[in-house]
This record gives C-alpha cells, sequence and structure tokens, in this order.
C-alpha cells in the first residue's frame, strides 16, 4: 500500500531542491567572475606621432595632376600636385629615451610647416633619434608648437625641469646655469634639399643678457642651409649688432662670406645692446644655388611688417677661396638658429630651385 507523501516531506524535498539550485547558481557566478579576474588584459597602446592624430604614409601613393587630397592641415606642393599633410605631432615628453622615428619624405620637393599641431619636441641625440618625423632638435632644450607658432622657451624654466638640471651641468655657462637652453637654438629639418629657398619668420619676444663670452655681435636670427652637421653648413641672417651677415663653418671653422650693416645704432655688449626689431614678424630667407663652375651662390632677403615683397640685402658667392675649403655643393638640411633669445616662429618653407 502507498503512502502519500505528507506535506512536511514535500516542504523538505523542496527545500533541498532549491538549496542545492542556489548554490549551484553561485557556484557559477563565482566561476564567472574568477575568469573575468584572470584574464588577460588588452594595453593600450601609448600615443605616438604616428597613433596621436591622422598618420602620414611617407610612401603613400602620388595623386594624379591637379588632385587635391587632404590627409589633415599644412600644404607640401611637389610638381603639379597639391599634397596636404599634418605636420606630425610632437610628443610631450621631457626627456624621453630616444626613439627612432623615421624621416618623413619630404627630401628635395616643395616643403611649408604651418605650426598648427600642438606639441613640444625634445632635444635628441642625433637626427636618427629624433621623436619627429620632420624635426631634428639639436640643441635648446625644447622646441614648442602652440596657437599656430613654433617657440623656443620663452623664459626661464624652473629649477627642477628636467632639461634645466641637464644644461646646468652639461652647460652652464652658455644657458644661465640651465635656466635658457634656449641661448643655443638649433633647429634642423629631417629632409634635405640642393638648390633651394629657405624662408620663415621670426619675432623676438626677450632677450637673456648672458654672462656668456659666447654672447656677442656675431648672435642673430638665422637661416641654415646646405647642413651636413653641426660642423659643416652655411647660415645667413641678421645680427644683433644690426649687420646682416653670411657665414660658411666648414668642419667647425667659420668663414664671414659677406656682412653688411642695415639696422641703424651702435652695438655694446655691456650696455646690453640688441639692434634687432622686437616684438614685430621680421622674415628672412636665403637662397643657396650651385652655379655650372661649381661655386655656391648664397642670397638673403628680409620681408618685414608693412612691406609688400622681399627685399634683397646680400649676397656672396662661395668660389673655395676661403682657405682652401671647397664649396658645399652636395644636398643637406635647412634649419633655424638663434641665440640668447626668447622667439617665435611660422610659415617656414623650403621650395627647390
Amino acid at each position: 500500500m502507498n503512502r502519500r507523501p505528507s506535506h512536511t516531506s514535500v516542504l523538505v524535498i523542496f527545500a533541498i531542491f532549491a538549496a542545492s539550485f542556489v548554490a549551484t547558481l553561485l557556484l557559477i557566478v563565482a566561476l564567472v567572475l574568477i575568469r573575468g579576474v584572470s584574464a588577460p588584459t588588452q594595453q593600450q597602446a601609448p600615443a605616438t606621432e604616428e597613433s596621436a592624430s591622422a598618420p602620414l604614409s611617407p610612401t603613400a601613393p602620388a595623386a594624379a595632376p591637379n588632385v587635391q587630397i587632404t590627409e589633415t592641415q599644412s600644404t607640401v606642393f611637389h610638381s603639379h600636385t597639391i599634397r596636404t599633410i599634418t605636420p606630425a605631432p610632437i610628443t610631450p615628453t621631457v626627456p624621453a629615451p630616444p626613439v627612432a622615428t623615421p624621416p618623413a619624405a619630404i627630401s628635395n620637393m616643395p616643403f611649408i610647416y604651418s605650426f598648427n599641431v600642438p606639441g613640444t619636441l625634445d632635444e635628441a641625440p642625433s637626427m636618427a633619434e629624433s621623436r619627429s618625423r620632420y624635426w631634428f632638435l639639436d640643441s635648446g632644450g625644447k622646441f614648442i608648437v602652440a596657437d599656430g607658432y613654433g617657440a623656443t622657451i620663452q623664459g626661464a624654466l624652473p629649477s627642477q625641469d628636467t632639461w634645466r638640471t641637464l644644461y646646468a651641468g652639461d652647460n652652464p655657462t652658455d644657458t644661465d646655469n640651465g635656466y635658457h637652453p634656449q641661448n643655443i637654438f638649433r633647429l634642423v629639418t629631417r629632409g634635405t634639399w640642393g638648390d633651394a629657398s629657405t624662408e620663415a619668420y621670426f619675432k623676438i619676444t626677450g632677450d637673456n643678457f648672458s654672462a656668456s663670452q659666447n654672447r656677442n655681435e656675431s648672435n642673430g636670427l638665422l637661416i641654415m642651409t646646405r647642413y651636413q652637421d653641426q660642423y659643416t653648413l652655411y647660415y645667413a641672417g641678421i645680427r644683433v649688432d644690426g649687420h646682416a651677415v653670411i657665414k660658411k663653418k666648414y668642419h667647425g671653422t667659420y668663414f664671414t662670406l659677406a656682412e653688411d650693416p642695415i639696422y641703424p645704432g651702435e652695438y655694446d655688449r655691456d650696455s646690453n645692446v640688441n639692434l634687432l626689431p622686437h616684438n614685430t614678424w621680421i622674415g628672412l630667407r636665403s637662397k643657396a644655388t650651385t652655379l655650372a663652375n661649381g661655386t655656391v651662390l648664397i642670397e638673403l632677403f628680409k620681408k618685414e611688417e608693412g612691406d609688400n615683397s622681399w627685399h634683397s640685402i646680400l649676397s656672396a658667392r662661395d668660389d673655395g677661396s676661403y682657405d682652401g675649403t671647397p664649396p658645399i655643393t652636395a644636398a643637406g638640411a635647412s634649419g633655424i638658429r638663434t641665440d640668447f633669445m626668447d622667439v617665435l616662429f611660422r610659415a617656414f618653407r623650403i621650395d627647390t630651385l
């Protein structure tokens, strides 16, 4: 004879079933949580010049003539093709371990850099170790891009700044114990050009009247061309004594090719005088051309606010007569040099001749 389960038995069976179900559910949840915690996470790649904004391939296929390709901002003209590129963002690190970044494919083609991607480029031990595809900062601590302008360091660095302490140990005399690395600012392109015109606009925002004996009348705002390395190049520009100058540096030795006063006044180092105009834009253009006879012609032009056109102010020819040193005929980089001043830059461009 079968007995029906009592009401109490049913409740006991249901309770056992419910407890088993809950325990199973808790076990599943625990396994899921354990799996989620122990699973490897995918790390986000650090921002680089290529990932921080729209990338630019140095080997991008050429467009058909007269077709505009917009990759982003600053413009480069090549033959009849208009290619628009972004100056690779300059990663703000102080100072980072060297990272090899290949140069952009800009050699022997017209190049315009419009300073419209903000960032900071730190000085690098060599051109190959620069973190910018377009620029190599050889000295000066930092090259700053903001508000559509390039700039040296402006004013004194904080005492704890990395570059302040590095320069205090490496070159305290020229940099006022490291507070003004911009006293020896040298910015060089990573592309190279043969016959070319290089120009930029400069605005002096301040002077650093250092006690260094290297602060003298030869300091100024200068365009570098045919740059082979820091020891061999041409430069042309205007000096703090009001003179225009064209010089050659060959294996570390300077030769003055031409010099002429263009601004009034008398320079006196001890009176802390800089005869160049301040807080106004001054355009400088330097052309370097190798002539058929193997000599090199260097021409200097100037354009100030209010001028409608460029004015030729100086020229010189390197015929190899300067202590027997040969003309610099090999293609080289271009760039900017400033001495013992705080300076802004805009509208840097190179045109092939």
